[in-house]
């Protein structure tokens, strides 16, 4: 923790200025907070899940009526967590679950850059999780960082959606010659990684989700963590570079970004436990990802 701290310190001013009032939201202290938890606690079981879900009756009844839809297509209708569980499994039920209280957490900020945001989490979540399937390793912690690494974006929106809009406007004007988290840099003098980051410390979500949050746009930066949080952070940036690639960025992007520069990086996707095989293998499942990708997000954006 001591690199996070060191990264934050310098910024604590303007951090607690944008993240401050939204720290003590209840449901990332709560609910959401107990969900990721999960991952860390390999004594976790469906009865604790489940028992984790009811406590908050509204999320219990959004998370039924999920199960119960087209999307999963079940033969009978599900009435109680535990057999939704058993039906659709351990980690599905997790994801569905953090997906309904990621959005129900956030409805502030001006709903076009917000709906954008979501979409994106959501995808990135499932891209993640399918290149991390194809390296057999960390395959839960990709979901959750898939879908919670932009959260510091998604903050800063709902602290201005003015200064956002500015920052992305500066961003689009420079055609390219900076990154958005440059941009961001230069309008506040910090990024979303380190809004995220700062979130994610406050809200004390497992250590690995924090370093992959804050190195999520800075390879170099992770190579300073444990093995796992270099290799999820690459895992990261592969998913977020194919959101790029199919059109579904958390901003509209001015760089181009193709397919042939993803297999041609190879330095990256073989840290990422991935060689070039796995990876075109990932690329060939991304179709039904996607389409399960949009159903889910739609779904949770109703």
């Amino acid at each position: 923790m001591t690199i996070i701290r060191d990264e934050i310190l310098s910024r604590q001013a303007n951090l607690d200025k944008i993240a401050g009032q939204y720290l003590s939201l209840k449901t990332f202290h709560g609910v959401l907070a107990k969900i990721i938890a999960i991952i860390n606690n390999p004594a976790s079981s469906a009865k604790h899940l489940a028992e984790v879900i009811q406590s908050d009756p509204a999320l219990a009844s959004r998370v039924l009526t999920i199960v119960n839809s087209p999307l999963y297509a079940l033969s009978q209708q599900v009435t109680n967590l535990s057999h939704a569980i058993a039906l659709l499994g351990f980690n599905e039920m997790r994801h569905i679950a953090m997906g309904v209280s990621f959005f129900d957490a956030f409805s502030i900020g001006e709903r076009i850059h917000l709906v954008r945001l979501w979409k994106h989490s959501i995808y990135c979540a499932k891209l993640a999780e399918l290149l991390a399937t194809q390296s057999r390793y960390l395959v839960d912690e990709a979901f959750t960082v898939g879908l919670l690494h932009d959260i510091g974006m998604i903050l800063l929106l709902s602290y201005s959606n003015r200064v956002f809009v500015t920052t992305l406007y500066n961003y689009k004007f420079q055609k390219g010659q900076v990154t958005f988290p440059e941009s961001e840099e230069k309008m506040l003098g910090l990024n979303h990684t380190h809004i995220g980051a700062y979130a994610s410390m406050k809200w004390n979500f497992p250590g690995i989700i924090t370093e992959t949050i804050l190195c999520h746009h800075n390879l170099r930066l992770s190579d300073k963590f444990a093995q796992p949080t270099q290799y999820l952070t690459r895992v990261l940036f592969l998913a977020d570079q194919l959101c790029k690639i199919m059109g579904v960025a958390s901003v509209e992007h001015v760089e181009r970004h193709t397919v042939e520069d993803l297999l041609a990086a190879e330095e990256i996707y073989s840290q990422a436990g991935l060689d070039r095989e796995k990876l075109e293998l990932a690329l060939a499942r991304i179709d039904p990802v996607m389409q399960e990708a949009e159903k889910f997000f739609s779904l949770l954006g109703r």
